[in-house]
């Protein structure tokens, strides 16, 4: 569970993504008072310093809720590079292309919870999936098996959007 809060934590991170205004109305506790470890949390901030030392981000805030308490917040970098401006908490971004990464975080959760197998066929779900074409260079055909979630979180299932 950690692992994939810190994951999480680093791919919302590195994809810019800010504290919303709301959440930061949320009362704080520590991450123990919620069964975090603040140790295993440090590490987060670790890695998007990293990653900033690395030149492959300016900046980003992170911030992890539990239980209806924002337990973690880390403004890290800077919000403009030519004014060197620090990031923080209230930094505003534009964000893009989050649905995949809110779906695959909200299926993470299902699957935490037994709701299904990352394995599981996707038919198994969607009924229409059984007879399902995907995209090859030589055209539409049967896939050699058959589409799994896992295979849809990580846009592999070579279905063919047009």
């Amino acid at each position: 569970m950690i692992v994939l809060t810190l994951l999480t934590v680093a791919v919302l991170g590195l994809q810019s993504t800010a504290a919303r205004p709301s959440a930061q109305g949320l009362p704080r506790a520590t991450p123990e008072a919620v069964g975090l470890s603040s140790t295993e949390l440090a590490k987060a901030t670790d890695l998007l310093k990293q990653v900033i030392a690395e030149h492959k981000i300016a900046g980003a805030v992170a911030a992890v809720a539990r239980q209806g308490q924002l337990i973690y917040v880390q403004a890290v970098g800077v919000q403009d590079l030519d004014t060197r401006a620090p990031m923080t908490e209230r930094s505003v971004f534009r964000i893009y292309s989050m649905t995949r990464p809110v779906t695959a975080v909200a299926a993470m959760m299902l699957l935490e919870d037994g709701r299904f197998r990352l394995d599981d066929p996707i038919a198994k779900y969607l009924p229409e999936f059984a007879n399902v074409m995907v995209a090859t260079p030589q055209g539409p055909r049967r896939p050699s098996r058959d589409i799994t979630v896992e295979d849809l979180l990580l846009h592999t299932s070579g279905i063919n959007d047009r």
